[in-house]
């Protein structure tokens, strides 16, 4: 009897397969076929896109073995894919640094700093790279700038810590700021080891000036003290 049950199951069964497939084989076969023309074209576009992408590296590196490298960079760059377009500018502005050429090559930051094309890793490096460069003359402007980009999660936000402590040290006199910004970088978790070792270094050298500030400040109601008492004043007020 159990013989004879599964017999009539197995029957049934292939009953219901030959029905089925006899209702949607076309269905089947043309989702096959779809499938297989996906994946080709898939893998024809990839292919293509490889290429192009190689082709555009290519002319990027001839770009930059020619006389003019900027000029030769700054023609190719509309006509690259918009990753090697912010690589063609970065570079264009670096060799336009080179040879002298600041303000061109700011335009260029500018530009990457504020394209919608732009990755927001090449963004923030333009920034950074603008706010050195304007530490120089406006080193409180160049603070406001970094501030965004230390605060941030991006990958450039320990330079922008280091930087700033440069400027608070260097341009402002602040060795207590610059350690601040320093003491960040020695406490985080990840970090590459160039910029750690660079912390530790700044730290013990403006540690060194901060105790040579207090050493030879002068003496209270003394006449050198009179002398400097307006412009310690007026010092701070002028750091942030």
């Amino acid at each position: 009897m159990a013989d004879l049950f599964s017999e009539v199951d197995e029957a049934l069964r292939q009953e219901r397969m030959e029905r089925f497939w006899k209702e949607n084989s076309s269905a089947i076969v043309a989702f096959v076929v779809l499938s297989i023309l996906a994946t080709a074209a898939y893998s024809g576009y990839r292919s293509w896109n490889n290429g192009v992408k190689t082709q555009q590296t290519t002319q990027l590196l001839q770009a930059e073995r020619e006389d003019d490298p900027a000029a030769a960079l700054a023609e190719l760059a509309p006509n690259l894919r918009p990753g090697l377009e912010v690589i063609a500018d970065l570079n264009a502005a670096g060799n336009l640094m080179q040879n002298g050429k600041a303000e061109e090559a700011i335009a260029i930051y500018n530009k990457v700093a504020n394209g919608e094309k732009s990755e927001p890793e090449f963004r923030d490096l333009a920034k950074l790279t603008l706010a050195r460069l304007k530490a120089k003359e406006e080193p409180k402007e160049a603070l406001s700038m970094l501030q965004p980009l230390w605060e941030g999660e991006g990958p450039w936000r320990y330079h922008a810590r280091l930087e700033a402590a440069l400027i608070y040290a260097h341009d402002l006199k602040d060795y207590a700021k610059a350690k601040e910004q320093l003491s960040v970088l020695k406490e985080a978790d990840q970090i590459p080891e160039s910029l750690a070792k660079k912390a530790n270094a700044l730290e013990i050298l403006y540690t060194l000036k901060q105790d040579t500030q207090g050493d030879i400040a002068p003496a209270a109601g003394s006449e050198e003290e009179e002398k400097t008492a307006p412009e310690a004043k007026n010092a701070e007020k002028t750091n942030p």
